[in-house]
């Protein structure tokens, strides 16, 4: 609508003379007019005078989609006349264009991701042109564009996927297409990106703090000596080690526990969270793992550790687990072969108060394990874990930063740890090993 168009018809009269007079075009269904006279004297578009080539330039005013007739009349001095119909076919229908958005919003267009990927499907008329292009902007409140691309080669199937960058607070997303005579379809949306992080004091009567995101801690009475602030924070991927073994796969989806190191005197309860984004990162309606394969693993400052068996939900998309210390910790899939019996070592021996020492252990079934610390005398003084819950095969861990249950350090020295580990079936298993601790 509003574009020019030229038509063109060759007339000619082989016996007698043509009436130039009576070359009418009549373009009622293209801009209403019933009566536009055709000229060959080189004005009004027509390009070379006396050529028997007869030209109407005209405005087209139809703003509606599809093919539409003109006719042509002509007559000669006799006068004998002619009639002939032509087509023309117009696209004043927009483009239209359809995304989702990954991970999807965990409330009203609420993400806690610094990124999110745009599956776009797309379509123009099937006699039309097509997408000339489709620009991508994001702007922040003030009006600023943070973010720009745009695509002018599409696949044949008509999808496509594009990661869009988001900054703290609202981002206003702008999807604008454009097919090949110019109709724009555009679409904007508010997408608010809430950085997961929260910080509360916590007392020796217990309490829950929870991330914008559904990561939490649920911390029972005597947990805590004293009050103490506790924070969560998201972990992007580019700050996280790699794990040295090979058959751990991260998520990427870590958050930091503060204070980093922290051990509790009786174990919280742990939830972690992920999104079906997290499992199908290339977002090929494939999920990349199984929900029933993953579990929790925490960052010692030297190795992935895994921390627990945990529970999944995949309703909820969480992972809940009990831990006694706070330090980094992901999601991620477990491929190690794990010994049949029960073992158990020490990640640092010896070890500095400052730094403290995670217990590792397999357990060959469900059952029950304490830990418990003796010097050489074999006088106790620490427990570590007492009857701590092992919930089924697999590999667990435990923090300890040198300290008794009364919050006091043991002292430097050698001591011997014991490992008391009874199964569900009855069956019981001590281990005593030596232990370096170093002020």
């Amino acid at each position: 609508m509003g574009q020019n168009v030229k038509i063109t018809a060759l007339i000619k009269d082989i016996t007698t003379q043509l009436d130039r007079s009576s070359v009418i075009l009549d373009g009622t269904n293209l801009n209403g007019n019933a009566s536009i006279r055709m000229v060959d004297d080189g004005s009004d578009g027509d390009e070379v005078t006396g050529d028997n080539v007869y030209t109407a330039e005209i405005s087209i005013t139809n703003d509606s989609t599809g093919t539409f007739n003109f006719t042509i009349s002509a007559s000669d001095i006799v006068p004998n006349s002619t009639t002939r119909t032509g087509y023309i076919t117009f696209d004043n229908t927009p483009p239209t264009i359809n995304f989702t958005l990954s991970p999807e919003p965990r409330n009203t267009n609420e993400f806690y991701q610094s990124e999110v990927i745009l599956t776009n499907s797309f379509f123009d008329l099937p006699d039309s042109n097509g997408i000339k292009d489709v620009k991508f902007s994001v702007k922040n409140t003030e009006g600023d564009i943070v973010y720009y691309d745009e695509l002018s080669q599409f696949p044949i199937e008509r999808r496509f996927k594009k990661s869009i960058p988001l900054i703290p607070g609202d981002n206003i997303l702008i999807v604008k297409a454009e097919d090949k005579v110019s109709n724009i379809t555009t679409i904007v949306d508010t997408l608010t990106y809430i950085v997961p992080e929260v910080s509360k004091v916590i007392g020796a009567d217990g309490g829950e703090i929870e991330s914008p995101d559904g990561t939490k801690l649920v911390i029972p009475a005597g947990a805590l000596l004293k009050a103490t602030k506790l924070t969560i924070k998201r972990v992007s991927a580019s700050e996280l080690v790699p794990p040295s073994d090979t058959a751990i796969h991260l998520m990427s989806v870590a958050h930091l526990f503060e204070p980093e190191g922290l051990v509790f005197h009786k174990s919280v309860q742990m939830v972690l969270t992920y999104t079906d984004f997290d499992l199908d990162k290339d977002q090929d309606g494939v999920s990349d793992v199984s929900e029933g394969s993953l579990a929790p693993f925490f960052y010692d400052g030297y190795r992935w550790i895994k921390a627990d068996a945990g529970v999944v939900d995949s309703a909820s998309n969480t992972i809940t687990l009990m831990v006694n210390h706070l330090s980094i910790y992901d999601i991620g899939v477990d491929n190690r072969v794990l010994p049949t019996d029960f073992t158990i070592y020490l990640t640092r021996n010896p070890f500095r108060l400052n730094e403290g020492t995670t217990i590792v252990f397999t357990a060959p079934s469900a059952g029950v394990l304490t830990v418990k610390i003796y010097d050489l005398s074999g006088d106790l003084v620490a427990t570590v874990v007492k009857d701590f819950n092992i919930s089924g095969r697999g590999e667990y861990s435990i923090r300890w930063n040198g300290l008794s249950q009364f919050n006091r350090f043991i002292g430097s020295g050698i001591y011997i740890y014991v490992a008391y580990f009874r199964s569900t079936t009855g069956e019981e298993v001590i281990i005593r090993k030596p232990i370096g601790v170093v002020k």
